[in-house]
Order: structure tokens, then C-alpha cells, then sequence
């Protein structure tokens, strides 16, 4: 029997190589959360479309893409007679174009264009997609021509609008500053995830004092988590008020960004939860054993 509980004991880690592992798992935790949130959304064109899809609808955006249409309407019939005229009406077909079904399938397949071109810029790889623009932007040729059929129908005879109609999005530039970063999380991938899981669990495995192990990963992760979310709104304004539609950006930015949100909140309710558990199991088996320790 004791030879069978020798051949099963686990080794505990001395206390500073517990600690020491704690740091580096709760330092671990907001960096996998982060490379898992890119591999499964920032990278995946699909799933980006279909997160932005629904953007179709934001006040912001369309105010934004209204505005470009308009501009291109005023071009336009700047070389007519109705020059400066029937701008009710024209305003009028422009929210008619952007209203219905047409416009959500223009926005889809121009964001699936704005991927394309990011992820070349992030990964410097331009053999498919033209990344020599000083812009990553959203393309609104096919929405211009939805808009001078819908004029010429209206009784607004429009001449074929010159020039490209277009959203800029953000500086190529900016995007590549981004590239080194975005380029070791991509690598890491789910792996990160997973190294993190494993690492918990070893350490509560082989440490001397799980409890209290525990209850120091729950507030290193908060900390950390807490650290990340401070990052993650200082990025976000900085890199939204370097766009030439910061409310477009910030629109694209915050839907992305929502499940990132979410389960980073997720995951500082759960810490925290362990944390009170850890402190209320504590506080139960010292009253225990103090009851043990007293005279009968």
C-alpha cells in the first residue's frame, strides 16, 4: 500500500515556483483570450463579414456612406442644368438606395474587400490583394450605380458620376504598425488558449497550498484582465481619431470587439467568483479548525 501511494504522489513546486507560475499564467490568460478572439474572428474573412454585416443598419455608417453618395450625385449633376437644383429629391433616392437589400449586399462584398486588403497589410503580403493605396477603403462603385438608375427613374436625368466613390477606412501605415503584433498572436493561434489550460492545471496539480494557490491566479487574472480592458479603450481611441470616419471606424471597431468584451467580462466574473469562494472556503475550514484546537 504505501508503495502504491509512492508510485501516485505528485512532486509540489516550491512556493516561489508556484508563485512564479501564477505570474505567468495570469499574464498568459488575457494574451491567449486576445490571440483566440483573433483566430477566430480577426483572421477569418467569413466570420468578419458576417460580424460587420449587420453594420448595414448603424446610424453612423450610413450617415457616412450617405454623405460620400451625395457628394458623388453633386458631382455629377454639376455638369447638368439641375446643377444645385432637386436636392430633396435627390437626398430622397440616396436613403431609398441605402434602405433596402441592395445596400446590405454592397456593404458585405466591400467589406470582404477592406479584409482582403488589412490582413495583406498586417501580414505584408500583397501577391493577391493591391495594397499599394495609402487607404484600406470601402469601395462604393456598385452602390453609385444602384443610385444613377434610381435617379434617371426618379425623373432626375444623372450623368455617369466621375471618379472612384469611395469610404477611407485607415492609413495603410497605421495598419502596419500593427503588423509585428498582429503577426505573433496569428502564429499562436489557439495554442495560446491551450497552453494556458494546461499550465492551470499543472500548477494546481503539483502547488503545496491550492486554495491559496487559487486565490492568488483569481486576483492576478483580474488584474490582468482589468489591464487588458484598459488597453483595449486606449487603443481603440487612438486608432479611431487617426480615421478619416472615426464614427464609421468606431462603429466596425466596438462590433468586432464585442465578443472580446463579452468574454473578457465572462472571465473577471468568474475570477472573482473563485476569488470570494477561495476567501469564504478559507474562512470556514480556519473556523473549523480553531473549533478542533479548543480544549474539551
Amino acid at each position: 500500500m504505501t508503495d502504491e501511494r509512492r508510485r501516485t504522489h505528485v512532486p509540489r513546486l516550491p512556493g516561489p515556483l508556484t508563485f512564479l507560475l501564477v505570474l505567468i499564467a495570469a499574464l498568459l490568460l488575457p494574451l491567449a483570450l486576445v490571440s483566440s478572439w483573433t483566430a477566430a474572428v480577426v483572421t477569418d474573412t467569413d466570420e468578419y463579414v458576417e460580424t460587420v454585416t449587420p453594420l448595414a443598419e448603424d446610424p453612423h455608417v450610413l450617415a457616412g456612406v450617405r454623405r460620400e453618395l451625395e457628394i458623388a450625385a453633386v458631382r455629377a449633376m454639376a455638369r447638368t442644368p439641375a446643377a444645385g437644383q432637386q436636392t430633396t429629391q435627390v437626398n430622397r433616392v440616396i436613403k431609398q438606395v441605402t434602405s433596402d437589400r441592395r445596400f446590405r449586399t454592397v456593404w458585405a462584398s466591400a467589406n470582404r474587400t477592406v479584409h482582403q486588403q488589412a490582413i495583406a497589410v498586417l501580414e505584408n503580403d500583397n501577391s493577391n490583394v493591391d495594397t499599394s493605396g495609402s487607404y484600406v477603403t470601402i469601395d462604393l462603385e456598385p452602390l453609385v450605380t444602384y443610385l444613377e438608375r434610381d435617379l434617371d427613374r426618379s425623373g432626375i436625368p444623372t450623368p455617369r458620376v466621375a471618379g472612384a466613390t469611395f469610404i477611407n477606412v485607415m492609413k495603410t501605415s497605421d495598419l502596419e504598425k500593427f503588423r509585428s503584433g498582429y503577426v505573433a498572436i496569428d502564429r499562436l493561434g489557439y495554442w495560446l488558449p491551450i497552453a494556458w489550460v494546461v499550465l492551470v492545471i499543472v500548477l494546481l496539480l503539483t502547488a503545496r497550498r491550492r486554495l491559496a494557490t487559487l486565490g492568488r491566479l483569481a486576483v492576478g487574472s483580474i488584474i490582468t484582465l482589468l489591464l487588458l480592458a484598459a488597453v483595449l479603450s486606449v487603443a481603440r481611441d487612438r486608432v479611431v481619431e487617426r480615421s478619416p470616419d472615426e464614427d464609421l471606424l468606431g462603429a466596425v471597431w466596438d462590433t468586432l470587439a464585442s465578443s472580446l468584451w463579452t468574454s473578457l467580462w465572462t472571465l473577471v466574473i468568474v475570477a472573482a467568483a473563485t476569488l470570494l469562494v477561495r476567501i469564504v472556503v478559507g474562512v470556514v475550514l480556519r473556523t473549523r479548525n480553531r473549533g478542533h484546537a479548543l480544549p474539551r
